[in-house]
Order: structure tokens, then sequence, then C-alpha cells
């Protein structure tokens, strides 16, 4: 909303409209996601149904990159937790550990 209110002319609107994106790999926060977006007159919102930790960081190129990121922290339940924690810790444990150093 804090966007749309700044927005001076078409373009800046349609950029808007372009560059907001995002990743859900849960159902109903997807379908939450998207909702919202649609209710805030994001016509087409650009939100991808996958986990967002599925790619190593190395994977990631400048077409990937973006100026905000919003995240809810991790949380591991169900039969898959033991595998997706084996998957993250694979992938960015050595990634991390550089940044931190």
């Amino acid at each position: 909303e804090h966007l749309k209110s700044v927005a001076k002319n078409v373009r800046e609107r349609n950029n808007i409209q372009n560059n907001v994106r995002g990743w859900e790999w849960k159902p109903l926060p997807y379908v939450l996601a998207t909702t919202n977006l649609i209710l805030h007159d994001i016509e087409l919102p650009n939100i991808t149904y996958r986990d967002s930790l599925d790619k190593s960081l190395s994977q990631y190129n400048e077409k990937d990159r973006v100026d905000v990121i919003e995240f809810i922290e991790i949380y591991f339940k169900g039969d898959k937790a033991d595998e997706d924690k084996k998957r993250i810790i694979k992938n960015y444990t050595k990634s991390i550990t550089t940044l931190n150093y």
C-alpha cells in the first residue's frame, strides 16, 4: 500500500506490479499470499509454489537479486522434517559460515 501511495505515474505503478515476487512451499500460505496480493491490486501475483531454500546460494545469479527479503522463521514438522533439515544444512551451512567470517 505504501508503494502505491508514493507512485507518481502509471509507469511506477507498473513497476510495482512487475517487481513484487516471492516463493512459498506450503499450500495454504501460498494461496494466502497470492490472495493478499490480489486484494491489494497486484493483478498477477508472482508467487512461485516452491521452497525458497531448494537451491544453494551458488546457484543464484544477478537476475535473482532483490532489494528486500521477508521471511518467517523455518519450522520443521512432520515426516519431511529430517530430510528438509539435511538438505538445508548441506546447501547453506558452508555459505553462511563464509559470510560470517
